[in-house]
């Protein structure tokens, strides 16, 4: 199945959970293969603002894509205070 860059942008991403993580902000293509390599994912918290910071997601990191949404795995990682655990999309935050 093909996805136009049109219908893969602004595409709802979330987590095997079901947890809302963003949309599709833009992506990186390789071209020794011509796949995609990256996803740049506008976080949930920054959508409508003025903020350009992102996660990016590697194409590994990828369950699934449909014309609906983005699936992606599930990471539990710690807060900093070592108490509270949560949910985060397996990705990187881009400065």
């Amino acid at each position: 199945m093909l996805i136009s860059s049109e219908k893969l942008i602004g595409l709802k991403v979330e987590t095997e959970s079901g947890q809302y993580v963003g949309r599709i902000q833009s992506f990186d293509i390789d071209i020794d293969s011509h796949g995609i390599r990256n996803y740049h994912i506008k976080p949930k918290f920054l959508e409508g603002g003025t903020f350009h910071d992102e996660f990016i997601v590697h194409h590994l990191q990828v369950v699934s894509i449909s014309e609906e949404k983005m699936v992606v795995f599930d990471n539990i990682v710690k807060y900093k205070d070592g108490i509270k655990e949560g949910v985060f999309v397996g990705a990187q935050a881009q400065a």
